[in-house]
């Protein structure tokens, strides 16, 4: 991440690299399939709910990911690592992380309210 490089020997910690990037590809996917339920509802009030379910889930995920990266901007949490060494693009990447967190909430509050409204004919 731009701004938090990761501590010395944490590449070395990674036993298979292929697989833990195709790992992130898959949840990057996964994340794109619930983005797209919740831009168009299913009708399935099942599938609808736990897409809902998935995305408080993912905000909650993401938004302690912000505060532990701040944490370890500031110096809290020096298990992290380091503070960044340089400030800019430290909080420009807690920014990005921020704004994810809202615009996401965002978007699942709407899929929420239209959940929970009746069907039109």
């Amino acid at each position: 991440m731009p701004g938090f490089p990761a501590p010395l020997g944490a590449a070395d910690r990674v036993g298979d690299v292929a697989a833990a990037q195709l790992g992130n590809a898959g949840l990057g996917f996964g994340m794109a399939v619930v983005a797209v339920a919740l831009l168009r509802p299913v009708a399935n009030p099942v599938l609808r709910w736990g897409a809902i379910g998935v995305s408080w889930l993912g905000i909650a995920a993401v938004g302690a990911g912000v505060v532990g990266f701040g944490a370890r901007a500031v110096g809290m949490a020096p298990a992290l690592g380091a503070p960044p060494s340089h400030l800019v693009p430290a909080v420009a990447a807690l920014l990005v992380g921020a704004v994810w967190v809202g615009a996401w909430g965002v978007a699942t509050v709407g899929a929420m309210r239209g959940a929970s409204r009746p069907e039109r004919p």
